[in-house]
């Protein structure tokens, strides 16, 4: 009897109705009154279900979906009052949506949906120390380069410093360290007022909450502006419109439904105001910011460092055509040289969520592969240049403002072109670096790599090594460059002396105020009660 030979995985495939399910799932929602919904969440968040799995152990993707459909659908007459196991039972339905979306079991796509799942939920995963050090690290910027363009137009846009807007968010995230096993806080307005006035003056304070809350009176309002009336799929994995305005005011108080989605939004607020509002200009100057920060990080620990200009000088000196691409940085090391190049960019929310290979890369093509093809092109003249062969050991590392979830080079050929690499080598012979040994990370990552070096006293050439070798194999593969540097150096990487006295400068003067605020306020009950309706006006 003829037998059968099955050479690839049986899939059964079930027709998909996201949409259909979207739909449910809003009308059960719209049956229940937005306190009662709005109590449930915030209690829900009270405890984590899982300590050693964290926040999203209780699905908080799936929280702010709801929250997003609860307040942006017509209200109903009749509403009835919502208890927890109703609460539970929705994000059960829209965890269960993952099921539905395109995508998951189509072998073309799968790396691609499987990451934007991931993405997902990495929001909820930053450790806090992170968070505040991203804080410290965009002021240090602010503050001190770009000769007073940041400050000038924050300030005339927003009506309050970079200075105070800083050290507002940084008594915020500080508060919100505070029971660390709780997700939701709630921060009374008798604490808040009188802990930051008279630091800061009313308007100052009534300018900042301006920008980082929205009312409970009007969070109806904001939300329709998110709605999607197509109910696409990709809408399942997009940031939470709650990232612009964390926290939630009412009468007494402000309620701040997740702290991980409150420390993301003060060190990401900055970044993405002043770009929707200053555009290229913005770009541009914050692009030097952080090229002439990495330059700091380099000098410090490395002997040999080549600067872009110092690489363009090389050019002229062997009359290489102007058209030849540079890198920022070349560090010259005993085992290869490292090649660096800075591009201060965030991904938008398509690079983020989409998992159609050709819509990213498409996206990405101006800054962030356009980096990979810079470092190959200048790796390949500076071979040239010096008489070299390739090196195995040469590596290309590119340095973006926020993550953008693709970590290698390797990592563009699998998800979004098998062929990249191919069409370059057809175009200009054997790649001058290999694929495997070109990383993306950010620029906290690429700093705690720097300071591993200083405290190990290694170079980074041998830390590309470790990572290329992990990342060779699917059972030891990271998903990032930040999960390679702890194993290296799992003992904990300890902070750069200048973020440390950054965080100190944000916090100090702040706290040795509030230590004296509580005899400001004695027997100023109506002044404090005229400041509170001031606030809430």
């Amino acid at each position: 009897m003829a037998t059968m030979k099955v050479t690839f995985p049986l899939q059964i495939q079930t027709a998909k109705n996201y949409s259909g399910k979207v739909t449910s799932i809003k009308k059960k929602l719209n049956t229940f009154t937005d306190d009662s919904f709005f109590k449930n969440m915030y209690m829900h968040f009270q405890t984590i279900r899982q300590p050693k799995t964290g926040i999203v152990s209780n699905f908080p993707w799936c929280c702010f979906l709801a929250l997003k459909w609860k307040l942006s659908e017509p209200i109903r007459h009749k509403c009835i009052e919502m208890e927890m196991k109703d609460f539970i039972d929705i994000i059960n339905r829209i965890y269960n949506l993952q099921s539905e979306v395109e995508g998951l079991y189509d072998n073309n796509k799968i790396l691609l949906s499987i990451r934007r799942m991931i993405v997902n939920q990495k929001l909820y995963q930053v450790p806090m120390k992170l968070e505040l050090n991203t804080l410290a690290r965009q002021y240090y910027w602010y503050a001190n380069y770009g000769g007073g363009y940041f400050q000038r137009n924050f300030e005339k846009l927003y009506g309050l410093t970079l200075e105070e807007y800083y050290k507002i968010s940084a008594y915020f995230a500080l508060l919100s360290c505070v029971e660390d096993n709780k997700e939701s806080v709630y921060i009374a307005s008798n604490v808040y007022i009188i802990h930051l006035i008279p630091y800061f003056s009313p308007e100052t304070l009534k300018n900042y909450l301006n920008l980082v809350s929205v009312k409970w009176s009007e969070l109806r309002a904001f939300m329709v502006q998110f709605r999607d009336e197509q109910q696409k799929d990709i809408e399942y994995f997009l940031d939470t419109p709650m990232l612009s305005k964390p926290f939630i005011q009412i009468d007494e108080g402000l309620v701040v439904l997740s702290k991980h989605i409150l420390r993301a939004s003060l060190s990401g607020l900055v970044p993405s105001l002043l770009k929707k509002d200053l555009g290229s200009a913005y770009k541009d100057k914050f692009g030097k910011a952080m090229e002439n920060y990495i330059e700091t990080l380099l000098t410090e620990v490395f002997p040999k460092v080549k600067t872009e200009r110092q690489i363009k000088e090389l050019y002229r000196k062997h009359q290489v055509s102007e058209k030849t691409k540079v890198v920022d940085f070349i560090l010259e090391e005993d085992e290869g040289n490292v090649y660096i190049d800075s591009k201060a960019i965030e991904p938008d929310k398509t690079v983020k969520y989409s998992n159609t290979a050709v819509v990213i890369k498409q996206r990405l093509g101006n800054s962030f592969i356009k980096g990979v093809l810079q470092g190959l092109d200048c790796a390949r003249t500076i071979n040239k240049i010096n008489g070299n062969k390739k090196s195995k050991r040469d590596s290309l590392i590119i340095i973006t403002h926020m993550d953008h979830y693709i970590s290698t080079g390797k990592t563009i050929e699998d998800m979004l072109d098998n062929s990249f690499f191919k069409m370059i080598e057809e175009k200009n012979g054997e790649l001058p670096i290999n694929k495997e040994r070109i990383y993306y990370m950010t620029i906290d990552e690429f700093e705690f790599m720097v300071e591993v070096c200083r405290l190990k006293k290694i170079n980074i050439t041998s830390i590309i090594d470790a990572c290329s070798k992990d990342d060779s194999s699917s059972s030891t593969q990271k998903f990032n460059v930040m999960m390679h540097i702890h194993k290296i150096y799992p003992e904990g990487i300890p902070d750069r002396e200048i973020i440390v006295k950054t965080r100190d400068y944000l916090f100090e003067d702040l706290i040795e105020s509030m230590k004296n605020s509580k005899s400001h306020w004695d027997g100023r009950v109506r002044d404090y009660l005229t400041i509170k309706q001031f606030l809430l006006s």
